[in-house]
């Protein structure tokens, strides 16, 4: 049991991914899925009385995804790689720390915020996810990398359909 979890929480050293195959297109259809299921369901969910845990979950995942990359780092010292040295200073990082406090809070500074770094700066990391060249689906970073890039959209989406949020011309700025 060991082995499989140095195994799954490790990293790889040979190429386990590559752009645009099924592994690199299946998770953008599930966040696609989920992000349908949000807008065919937006009237039932906004008519909720419990409509806030679906916030709150949504919130939750965005935090834990950010910080199960650290975790990892932490947890297991054979990486060698310093959770200080790989701190969220990326677009996607505060995008899902400042996404869980939009979603939260329904704030529309911090979505119009997160709109833009989402449509404008992790698009990229979708398209073109070169840190998992060594890790593919048989490995917690696919999954974990995944997660934290999906769920912001889910988070954006989820306030555009679901409580009618958009971002204005002031917002472009």
């Amino acid at each position: 049991m060991r082995e499989f979890f140095h195994y799954f929480f490790g990293e790889g050293t040979e190429i386990e991914f590559e752009i645009f195959t099924l592994n690199h297109l299946w998770p953008i259809l599930v966040g696609a899925a989920v992000i349908f299921a949000i807008w065919y369901f937006r009237d039932k969910l906004a008519a909720c009385k419990n409509e806030h845990r679906f916030r709150y979950a949504i919130g939750f995942t965005m935090i834990i995804s950010e910080m199960a990359y650290y975790w990892r780092l932490v947890g297991i010292p054979e990486l060698e790689k310093s959770p200080q040295a790989n701190l969220p200073i990326a677009v996607c990082g505060w995008l899902v720390i400042f996404g869980c406090f939009m979603i939260v809070g329904k704030n529309q500074y911090l979505f119009d915020i997160c709109y833009f770094w989402a449509l404008c700066g992790t698009v990229f990391a979708l398209l073109t996810p070169t840190v998992l060249t060594y890790a593919g689906p048989t490995r917690f970073r696919f999954y974990q990398f995944w997660t934290e890039h999906l769920i912001g959209y889910v988070g954006i989406f989820y306030l555009i359909f679901v409580h009618k949020m958009r971002p204005n011309f002031k917002s472009l700025v």
